[in-house]
């Protein structure tokens, strides 16, 4: 069995090659010789048709086409999209870049194309043995259009990283301004209108809530609705709380006492019994259940609420058996959503990102271990380099906790704080630190270093600030390489898997277990990049 790829050549190299097929009707001036391979590409283009109003795919197949009982795809695709992805460090986002997929049109027979609407549309491609039926093809790359490019003799289908759709604000909903006092909890013109609300997940350990009733006092902590506001301190002294209201209208009919205040979590709402003196924080509990409030449960639902549906669920899964500590996030004003998973992934050491399939995948990175997913030898590698240390070691790894987002200096405290708790109300978070004296001692350029985190429970971050230093401690080492034919790896080698590097040429002659930190495919050279960590 065999397939072939088009490629454009001269008479000459077309007589030299000798084996193959010619296209008919294509111009005089150009020959296309047809490459005989084992295997076949399949491009699945989706469209939008402004002249039947309607959605459409075009359908192209390197070699000489592809019958799909009646559906035929064109064999007319030059060179299939290129694919690259890259984790940088030990969390955030995992980038994407793509090389264009090519469509040959010499003569110009599938010029309605350039009529049609690409952007944001689908390209699925699929690779299989061309005698084969359509269900054994296996789908290697899904990919969201950017735009085509049409130029003289093809047509570029140009594709764009996913994770830029979540490059948009995350909380979106402003205050209306519309209050009608004393009653309405949406703020006035000469306040807060058109100010974003208050988002938060998990559990704060003090923020300062938004006054948006001033005849009322009414303070909003949060857009949506909260299991519990557990506490309220004026200038870090305690408020006495009082029962939680019942409805939107009990809140406006009853006033607290001065000196309490009392809550309404369906809407994010308390109500204080007297003006504060000092600046008034609160203490916030989002969620109860913790599933919803670790790293996992949070991406989880700010997926959700972003209308991702294709994840992997096992993800989530693991990730949550590695680390399943609560997070305190508190959304920053015109935040964007990539940038609030950035920081969620910050906090527990994974990586987020969309896959070639163009699921959502989060993992958190890990030294390499267990069992790997493919063992890579000198018979496969053709390329290969042991690149010098890029990161220095770490003797002191130092994790920030329990996050105050709402510092306060002692002089703006009251007078019944105590020493020790304006000490802790002065700092915006505890850090909690893991040390091994004895690296400095071999590695005499070992550094320190300080992460950002928002887990709440210090325990658990010593325990990550420890794993951190077990990460960055010892000698890691990095090698990029490329392997030929490398269909079976297609979905197999992505980032995060653990694989076997048994190379006598780069001192690995045992093997050496290492993680895939970034992958690259070209499909028509037929050969997959490689850089491998541990």
């Amino acid at each position: 069995m065999s397939f072939y790829l088009l490629t454009e050549t001269s008479d000459r190299l077309l007589q030299e090659i000798g084996d193959g097929i010619l296209l008919d009707q294509m111009p005089e001036d150009k020959a296309y010789f047809v490459r005989r391979f084992t295997h076949i590409f399949l491009a699945e283009i989706e469209a939008y048709d402004p002249a039947t109003e309607s959605t459409k795919t075009w359908l192209f197949a390197s070699g000489s086409g592809y019958d799909n009982a009646g559906e035929f795809y064109t064999p007319r695709m030059e060179n299939p999209a290129t694919f690259s992805r890259s984790m940088s460090g030990i969390s955030g986002r995992a980038g994407q870049s793509f090389g264009e997929l090519t469509i040959l049109n010499p003569d110009n027979a599938i010029a309605a194309l350039g009529e049609d609407y690409f952007d944001g549309r689908t390209l699925t491609l699929k690779w299989g043995d061309r005698d084969g039926t359509y269900d054994s093809f296996t789908t290697i790359l899904v990919a969201t259009i950017e735009t085509v490019g049409i130029e003289k003799d093809r047509i570029s289908i140009r594709l764009r990283d996913k994770s830029v759709t979540l490059d948009k604000p995350f909380a979106t909903v402003k205050y209306a301004g519309n209050n009608e006092l004393p009653m309405g909890v949406e703020g006035t013109a000469d306040d807060i209108k058109d100010q974003i609300k208050p988002r938060i997940f998990g559990r704060i350990a003090l923020m300062q809530p938004v006054l948006v009733n001033t005849s009322k006092l009414i303070y909003q902590v949060n857009e949506q609705p909260v299991d519990a506001v557990l506490n309220a301190f004026d200038g870090g002294a305690y408020l006495t709380k009082a029962s939680d209201y019942l409805s939107l209208s009990d809140m406006y009919a009853y006033d607290p006492p001065a000196g309490q205040w009392r809550a309404y979590p369906p809407l994010g709402l308390i109500r204080l019994g007297s003006t504060p003196i000092n600046t008034l924080s609160v203490c916030v509990a989002e969620k109860w259940d913790h599933l919803q409030i670790s790293a996992a449960g949070i991406i989880q639902r700010i997926l959700a609420e972003k209308g991702i549906t294709d994840f992997v669920s096992s993800d989530f899964v693991a990730l949550n058996q590695a680390n399943a500590g609560s997070l305190g996030m508190v959304v920053d004003q015109e935040e964007s959503t990539a940038s609030l998973l950035d920081r969620i992934c910050e906090s527990v050491g994974a990586w987020w990102g969309f896959d070639a399939l163009g699921r959502f995948r989060v993992a958190r990175f890990e030294a390499p271990a267990g069992a790997p997913v493919a063992t890579l030898d000198d018979h496969i590698i053709i390329d290969a380099e042991r690149e010098p240390e890029s990161q220095l070691p770490f003797w002191s790894v130092k994790m920030k906790a329990d996050i105050n987002h709402i510092p306060q200096d002692k002089n703006g405290l009251a007078g019944v704080v105590t020493e020790a708790r304006a000490a802790w109300l002065k700092e915006p978070a505890r850090e909690q630190k893991a040390e091994n004296a004895t690296v400095k001692t071999t590695r005499l350029l070992a550094d320190e270093i300080t992460y950002d985190s928002h887990l709440n429970a210090i325990s658990i971050a010593q325990a990550e600030a420890a794993r951190r230093l077990n990460l960055y401690s010892v000698r890691r080492d990095v090698v990029t390489l490329t392997i030929a034919n490398p269909q079976q790896y297609y979905t197999t080698l992505d980032l995060g898997a653990v694989v076997n590097l048994a190379s006598t040429r780069l001192g690995y002659g045992t093997g050496r277990l290492m993680t895939v930190t970034q992958v690259g495919v070209d499909y028509q050279r037929n050969t997959l990049d490689l850089t491998l960590w541990g």
